[in-house]
């Protein structure tokens, strides 16, 4: 979010199984949500009636103003924010030419459980930073 809409203020960004898209965010809520599918559609919109002010403030709208690198992480098997919001941003970054690195975790959801997972994720965003921002990383 804050790389797209405050591009000035940072150097770099991890995104970890973030949304990119708020109208398909909502559309794919799991079944198990629907008790508070409602409760989402009040506080962040409703896709069929609010659909432009869905896109309006969603990171895929913006994706022109992205200045800096981004690491994009996702759980492959996420049901919230399900793997098709990565792809979508991207794809987008891909297509416009943004430097990004994309790390997909087969066997995870929505988080990290599978402490070498954790592990991997933590050396990723070590090595990003590092190269991004400088200062030491693990080898």
């Amino acid at each position: 979010m804050g790389a797209t809409f405050t591009p000035g203020v940072f150097r770099c960004a991890i995104s970890h199984v973030g949304p990119s898209n708020l109208k398909t965010l909502l559309e794919n809520i799991p079944p198990y949500w629907a008790p508070i599918a409602a409760q989402l559609q009040r506080r962040v919109g409703d896709p069929e009636t609010e659909e432009e002010f869905l896109w309006l403030r969603s990171p895929l709208s913006r994706v022109d103003a992205i200045r800096i690198p981004i690491l994009v992480e996702q759980g492959a098997d996420d049901p919230r924010v399900n793997r098709a919001e990565s792809e979508q941003i991207v794809a987008a970054m891909r297509e416009k030419g943004i430097d990004h690195e994309y790390l997909v975790y087969d066997d995870e959801g929505h988080g990290l459980a599978k402490p070498e997972n954790r592990l991997r994720s933590a050396a990723a965003n070590e090595r990003f930073l590092a190269k991004h921002l400088g200062g030491r990383c693990e080898p």
